[in-house]
């Protein structure tokens, strides 16, 4: 009702439609092969026959986006630096998220014995902790800057995770949720700092395929970061719980030997998650700070010369009427 429908140029000369054809087959092969990558392994036909087939329609969705007038995304996009490095930073950094997340509430059903509402309960404060962080980013994103802001946020988010790898089976919940909201506050500042590095400094018409591009591979990097983590758990739980079957001389492992054995296989696999982060860091390094400032600079200034080039005509018109009326 309030909102004007708006379009772009780019979007006003045909569709894609063989580039979302096979994009999306590609994306769906590709995520079907990590989803089930946690459950069935690597090396399981299904797994590598999606993943492999995934990948080589992937091959013809790029050459069909490098020849279409109209692409479903953009791939140009790569060409900048401050994208490619702002997408380099939150897919390690959404991997771990999502795979955390899954990981912890098993941890507190599994191990810990809540019911999967009761586990919902206990992440909440955490998400509500990110809520008011983010707005705190962006006001200090212009005062810290890009470049000191992702360095903190990172670092902070790598320490925070460090904890869980302590993580027992009695672990007192208490400790759980104010480690949670601790865990929250530094990565919402990671995640602001990265997303205004990958959308500020582009121009209005291409924030519609930044945004395609985007989401798609914070996707497909969500998926991969279930996988990786689960497995993890998986392959060091059964490690462990051969180890100790062997060190105890027995045939089949008792109730206490498969809950130490799960305990080892969650804490290695937050140690896992805070091994993702590490890439985030890594990249924030070589983030290039003045650069980043100016570019938003100068789109922050073009948008606000293109909205009073946009307005000057309605107020003359207005102007123009008023005087008629007199």
């Amino acid at each position: 009702r309030v909102l004007r429908e708006h379009k772009e140029d780019y979007a006003r000369h045909g569709f894609d439609l063989i580039g979302l054809i096979t994009g999306s087959a590609a994306a769906a092969l590709i995520l079907y092969a990590l989803s089930e990558a946690a459950t069935l392994g690597w090396t399981a036909e299904r797994v590598v026959g999606c993943g492999l087939g995934g990948i080589a329609v992937l091959g013809i969705f790029v050459l069909q986006e490098l020849r279409s007038k109209t692409p479903i995304i953009d791939l140009g996009l790569f060409k900048r630096p401050l994208f490619v490095q702002g997408n380099l930073i939150m897919m390690p950094a959404f991997a771990m998220f999502t795979g955390f997340f899954f990981i912890f509430t098993l941890y507190l059903q599994e191990l810990q014995g809540w019911s999967a509402f009761q586990a919902g309960l206990i992440t909440a404060p955490a998400s509500l902790v990110a809520a008011v962080a983010f707005p705190f980013a962006s006001i200090y994103y212009a005062r810290i800057g890009p470049k000191r802001m992702l360095l903190i946020g990172c670092t902070l988010s790598l320490v925070t995770l460090l904890p869980f790898g302590f993580l027992t089976a009695g672990t007192i919940v208490a400790i759980l949720i104010v480690v949670l909201c601790v865990r929250a506050f530094p990565f919402s500042f990671a995640s602001v700092a990265a997303q205004t590095l990958i959308y500020g400094p582009l121009e209005s018409s291409k924030q519609g395929p930044a945004s395609s591009a985007y989401n798609t591979m914070r996707q497909v990097s969500a998926s991969l970061g279930v996988a990786l983590i689960a497995t993890v758990l998986a392959n060091q739980t059964k490690s462990e719980l051969g180890s100790l079957v062997s060190k105890a001389g027995a045939t089949t492992p008792t109730a206490h030997m498969t809950r130490l054995a799960m305990q080892h296989g969650y804490q290695m696999a937050f140690f896992a998650c805070a091994g993702l982060m590490v890439i985030p860091l890594v990249v924030s390094f070589f983030v290039d700070n003045k650069k980043a400032e100016d570019s938003l600079k100068v789109q922050l200034e073009t948008r606000h010369q293109a909205a009073v080039a946009a307005s000057t005509p309605a107020a003359e018109a207005g102007a123009a009427q008023a005087a008629g009326g007199e």
